[in-house]
C-alpha cells in the first residue's frame, strides 16, 4: 500500500479542516512503522560483507538491531557465543589470535570473530533491521549497480566517490548479494561536463580517514586504492553501468505489505491524542498493540514446524514429542 493511500485512510476519520492533517498523519505512520518493525521483528534484511584479513572488528549496518538466524563466513556457519566477549582474544605478545573463525559475538555495532580471520572473505547474515524512511520523491534518488566488492560494505550515510568520474553521492541504501549489489543514492554532485558515474570505474567511500591519507600521499589516489584493504578505509567496488532514475523510491512502507494497514491504528491514536480525545486514542492504541503482539508471535515461531522433542536434561534421552 502506498504512503499516500495510508494517509488518505487515516485522514478520513478526522475533519478535513484540522491543521496539517495529512503531514501529521504521514509522520505518525512513519513512527508506527519504526515501532512495529522493532517490536515484531518483521523487517528482516540479508547482508554480505567482505571481511579483510586480520580485521579485528566488523562494523554492522547502520540499521542493525539484532542477528536473525546464522552467520556464515567463507561458506562455514559460525556459532554465536556471548561468553567470548568476556575473555581475552589476545596472545601473550598482545597481538590478536588469528585463524579460521570459530565463534562470534556482538559488541555494540560491531561483530567480532574469534579468532580474528587470517584470510579475507565474505560474511553473510540475516538481521532484524530498523526501517529507513525515504522521502516520497520521483527525483531525489538514483540507483547504481556495482560488482567486484573487495572490502567492507556500503552503509547508509556513506559518501560515495567515483574515482574516474569524480561524481560524489550519499548512500541511502545498499541491497547486495555476494560481491554485487544496488545502491540507492541521493545528493548526487556532478563535476562540470560529467553526467553520471562511469561504467567500470572504482567506487570508494570517503571520509576523514581517506582525506588524511590523501594528504599524506600527496593526492596520489593510485597508492591509496592499491593499499585500501590494508588501510581499512571502507567499501571499495566497481561501478556496473550508470546512474538509473529511481522514481518509486519512498512510495511505500518497507515492512511486509500484509502489515501496512496495522500502521493506521497507531497514526489515528496519535491524532486523537493531539485533539485531546484520549478515550478514542486509547482504543486505537489497544487495537494496534493487539495486532503488533499477534504479528510478533507469528514471526517468533514462523520457522518452527512439525514435531519437536523434549529431552531429559539428566541423560539426554528424548522423553516426549510435541507439536504437529
Amino acid at each position: 500500500m502506498l504512503w499516500s493511500e495510508l494517509q488518505d485512510r487515516v485522514s478520513v476519520a478526522f475533519p478535513s479542516t484540522l491543521e496539517g492533517l495529512k503531514s501529521r498523519a504521514l509522520k505518525y505512520l512513519e513512527l508506527a512503522q519504526e515501532d512495529f518493525a522493532y517490536h515484531t521483528g518483521c523487517y528482516e534484511r540479508n547482508r554480505v560483507v567482505y571481511v579483510d584479513a586480520n580485521q579485528a572488528k566488523i562494523p554492522l549496518p547502520s540499521d542493525f538491531i539484532s542477528i536473525q538466524g546464522q552467520v556464515e563466513y567463507r561458506g562455514a556457519v559460525i556459532p554465536y557465543n556471548p561468553q567470548i566477549g568476556v575473555r581475552s582474544r589476545r596472545l601473550s605478545d598482545s597481538t590478536y589470535e588469528t585463524g579460521l573463525p570459530k565463534e562470534y559475538f556482538i559488541d555494540g555495532m560491531d561483530l567480532i570473530f574469534v579468532p580474528v580471520p587470517d584470510t579475507g572473505g565474505l560474511m553473510a547474515f540475516k538481521y532484524k533491521a530498523k526501517p529507513g524512511t525515504l522521502t516520497d520523491s520521483a527525483t531525489a534518488y538514483k540507483k547504481l549497480h556495482y560488482d567486484g566488492l573487495t572490502t567492507g560494505m556500503f552503509r547508509a550515510g556513506d559518501t560515495l566517490l567515483g574515482r574516474t568520474s569524480g561524481v560524489t553521492a550519499t548512500v541511502v541504501e545498499d541491497i547486495n548479494d555476494n560481491l554485487r549489489g544496488v545502491l540507492t543514492l541521493t545528493d548526487v554532485v556532478l563535476p562540470t561536463n560529467v553526467t553520471t558515474f562511469a561504467n567500470n570505474e572504482i567506487l570508494v567511500t570517503t571520509n576523514e580517514n581517506t582525506d588524511m591519507w590523501e594528504t599524506l600521499s600527496g593526492d596520489d589516489w593510485e597508492d591509496i586504492t592499491t593499499a585500501w584493504e590494508d588501510l581499512g578505509l571502507g567499501a571499495k567496488a566497481v561501478a556496473n553501468g550508470n546512474l538509473i532514475a529511481h522514481a518509486t523510491a519512498g512510495d511505500s512502507p518497507v515492512i511486509p505489505s500484509a502489515y501496512h494497514h496495522f500502521l493506521m491504528e497507531y497514526a489515528k491514536a496519535m491524532l486523537y491524542e493531539d485533539e485531546g480525545e484520549t478515550q478514542r486514542s486509547d482504543r486505537q492504541l489497544q487495537r494496534y498493540y493487539s495486532n503488533r503482539n499477534q504479528v510478533f508471535s507469528e514471526f517468533e515461531f514462523r520457522q518452527t514446524g512439525g514435531l519437536s522433542n523434549i529431552v531429559d536434561e539428566i541423560d539426554g534421552q528424548i522423553i516426549s514429542w510435541e507439536g504437529a
